[in-house]
Formats: structure tokens, sequence, C-alpha cells
């Protein structure tokens, strides 16, 4: 990224928000499945929409007759504050005084510059900021909460937005039998499928297919399992021989790619998705979750807000902030970045929760 440094911006708030955005979100499993549409608001309040829907199936009339009314469906809104999410940084004489650049070994001995140490720090300020969304939406996913770590979006019934107690629904929770190895998982793979049909009204809503995202260990436990192994063997060599070795492709149509194990059984596409950020499991131990996949905006959407300035405020939002000030002394340069946003599933009870029996 080539951005030249303008000694004439002496304590001047200068907006990078384009640049840094041109930076490539390529972090986490959600990412790459990109099944959440973003909503770019102009304000710090998201309106997240509650309905239910209410088909009427008509029986036979008279031709003369027109007595048969569509049912309406009830729609209402939650209307959420959207977290505020800074991240600063600085640039100062000693970062480039006497410093050498050792990121192109190509193109020889280089001493640092502005400019170089700012693309350094734009691009982990990005990574840091998608590392937070990932995180914020795996946690969506497990518990149906928004992230907000720090209390700011308190509420009378928790430290923060629960989408299971503000649809009024309960989250399901099912088991799979993976430690009675005399006992075929496929059995309760069907509850899965079913239940999740029946949370979307029979079909009312469309998926592209049902995704189960699970910890290493649930992950590992369902690939060892006899009767996994042998519905490959008979059935599926490739995958077969994938089992064998321990190392599963992603399958390309779900959006995935080889930083994911993952394969199908039963109607359904298991994921392992290790690791965690902050400390926090992307996926909670021995345990796994099973959802709708949806990508036109239906079921999962993130709500961005503007930052809090003049050059921003009641305007579309953007992904990422970035903006630098270097002070009237000319010995700091002042990096200033910030994402707003809030994650939401409109559709909670169609998540579930597996556990390992």
């Amino acid at each position: 990224m080539a951005l030249s440094y303008n000694p004439n911006n002496l304590n001047q708030v200068v907006d990078l928000s384009t640049q840094i955005n041109y930076i490539p979100n390529q972090w986490g499993l959600y990412n790459s499945l990109g099944m959440f549409s973003n909503e770019m608001l102009a304000t710090r309040t998201a309106l997240v929409p509650r309905f239910q829907q209410a088909l009427t199936i008509t029986g036979d009339r008279g031709w003369d007759e027109r007595n048969s009314v569509q049912g309406n469906y009830t729609r209402d809104a939650l209307l959420i504050q959207v977290p505020h999410f800074p991240l600063d940084d600085s640039i100062t004489p000693n970062d480039i005084n006497g410093m050498v650049d050792f990121t192109n070994v190509f193109a020889g001995i280089q001493t640092e510059s502005v400019n170089l140490v700012r693309d350094r720090k734009m691009q982990m300020a990005r990574q840091s900021h998608a590392q937070r969304l990932e995180l914020a939406r795996a946690q969506l996913i497990n518990d149906g909460t928004v992230y907000a770590p720090n209390g700011t979006m308190k509420t009378s019934y928790g430290s923060t937005v629960n989408y299971f107690q503000e649809f009024g629904v309960t989250q399901t929770a099912l088991t799979l039998a993976l430690n009675d190895l005399t006992q075929d998982p496929l059995a309760g793979v069907e509850p899965i499928i079913a239940t999740i049909q029946d949370r979307l009204q029979n079909g009312v809503f469309n998926y592209e297919g049902i995704m189960c995202v699970c910890s290493p260990d649930f992950f590992s436990k369902l690939i060892a399992h006899p009767f996994v192994r042998d519905t490959y063997k008979y059935f599926n060599q490739q995958q077969s021989a994938m089992l064998l070795n321990g190392r599963l492709s992603a399958p390309g149509s779900m959006g995935l790619d080889d930083r994911f194990r993952s394969f199908s059984y039963g109607g359904i596409t298991f994921v392992e998705y290790r690791g965690s950020i902050g400390g926090q499991l992307l996926v909670p131990a021995g345990e796994a979750r099973a959802f709708p996949l949806q990508r036109d905006g239906s079921m999962y959407k993130t709500y961005y807000s503007p930052a809090p300035r003049f050059s921003t405020v009641n305007r579309p939002a953007s992904e990422v902030y970035y903006f630098e000030h270097r002070n009237d002394k000319d010995d700091i340069i002042e990096i200033m970045t910030e994402s707003n946003f809030a994650n939401a599933v409109l559709r909670p009870q169609a998540i579930i929760k597996l556990t390992i029996v």
C-alpha cells in the first residue's frame, strides 16, 4: 500500500478509512462462509426485525365466492445500540530512527520510513478488527448474544442482548452418541435436520444446506467413529481415504478452503473450527452448533454504525475507520481506528446446540 507522508498535515486529522477497507478480510470461518449480510447504518442504533409469517391454505370455493383471506404476519423490531470498538496506536520518531525494514529481503537494506510503519500498523489494525468481528460472530452462533464484553449493552436479564430471550424462544439442545462405538451416530443426525426444518416452519424459509461447526474434540470423535468410517468405506472412497489420513478437504461450494477440515454426513456438513481469540474458544469444548446456511441476508446480519466524527456522522457507516493526527510538536502521529458493529440472528430458534454422549 503506497501512502505518501505529507508534512503539511501538521495538527490535522487525516481520514484513511478508505485505504484500510481496501485490505481484504480473510480471517475466520464465518467470514469465509459469507453468511452475514452487512447493513451500513447512519445512526448508532439498529432495528432488528422480529416477525412471524402466517400462510393461509385455502379450500375450494364456488366461482362466485371470495371469502378466503390471506393471513398476515406479525412484525415488530428490537432496538439495540451498536457497540463501539476503538483501537489506537501511534508512530513516533523512534519507530523509524535507525531502524531497518526486513519485510522485503529482495529490496536490500532499507531504512524504515513513516509510510512503511504506517502500512504495517494499518495491516495489524485491520487484522485485529477482523479477529474481533469473527469472535463476535462465533459468540452469536454459540449462545445467541451480542458481543459486548465490557458490559456496555446491559439488559434487564443479563450483560448483553440475548436473541433467544428477545425472540421468546429457547435454544434446542440435542446429543450425538459418539462415545458409544456400538451405536450409529446417524440416528442422532436425523433429529438435527428435522428440528431445523421445523424451526424454519417446514420450508417457508429456504436455506442452502445445514452446517455443523464443531470443536476439535467433537470433530475428532465423529470422524473416528467406526460407523462413520464404514459409511465412507463403502459409499465414498475418496473421502474414506481422507478420513483414514485424518485430513479432510473442505467443500468448495460452501465457501470453505483447506484451513478447515470438513465432510458431509447424513445431510449435514460438519466443519472443525480450532482455536480461540482473546482466550475465548471459537466453539466450546466438546460441543458443536448446527444451523441453516443462508447467505441472502434473511437470517444473519452485521449492523455497522458510523464513527463519532463530523465527517462521518449521519452518513452510511464503513466496516473499519482509520484516522491519523500529527501533533503540533511534530513528535508523534496518533493512529485512531475503530469498528462499530452488532451482529444479529433473525431466527435464533434454528440454531441447535450439540453435545456428546
